[in-house]
């Protein structure tokens, strides 16, 4: 996965839960003032958390694994 692409989800993953947030707080009485405080903070921890979990799952992609080890005739009798 590239980097762009994760930077273009987490950021989707922001906005969303901004409107969702801010939305549902308006809808819930409480002031715009408030409510764009509350979405703030949540487009910067669900963004924060979705940017971290999609670069920690393309950095675990490009890894090689690790060798095995290989047991051979010569190496069972020694």
């Amino acid at each position: 996965m590239k980097q762009l692409t994760i930077q273009k989800l987490a950021m989707a993953f922001a906005l969303f839960s901004f409107g969702f947030v801010a939305i549902g707080s308006i809808m819930s009485g409480a002031t715009y003032v408030t409510a764009i405080l509350r979405g703030a903070g949540a487009s910067l921890l669900f963004g924060g958390v979705a940017f971290a979990l999609l670069h920690l799952m393309a950095e675990e992609q490009y890894q090689e694994p690790a060798p095995e080890m290989i047991e051979t005739p010569e190496s069972e009798n020694s």
